[in-house]
């Protein structure tokens, strides 16, 4: 993938995005304030503008890896 990383820097989605990190690791969600101000934690939000997979080929029977970038039409099939 490719696209845009942020730091997510409002309480309400610091709480949000802690409580699904969390929860995926059976663990408590820390408060929205260690991951605030001068506290060294952060929370980052990625937002994808290009996902593909790998995939693969032939080129003069030669083995090649390529990309199968996936598109809005792939997704909506």
């Amino acid at each position: 993938m490719s696209g845009v990383s942020t730091r997510i820097e409002d309480e309400s989605e610091i709480d949000f995005a802690s409580k699904l990190l969390s929860g995926r690791q059976g663990k408590t969600p820390r408060p929205a304030i260690e991951h605030m101000f001068s506290h060294p934690r952060r929370i980052y939000k990625f937002i994808p503008e290009k996902i593909w997979i790998n995939g693969d080929d032939t080129i003069e029977k030669d083995f090649i890896d390529i990309r199968i970038e996936i598109t809005e039409e792939i997704l909506h099939k």
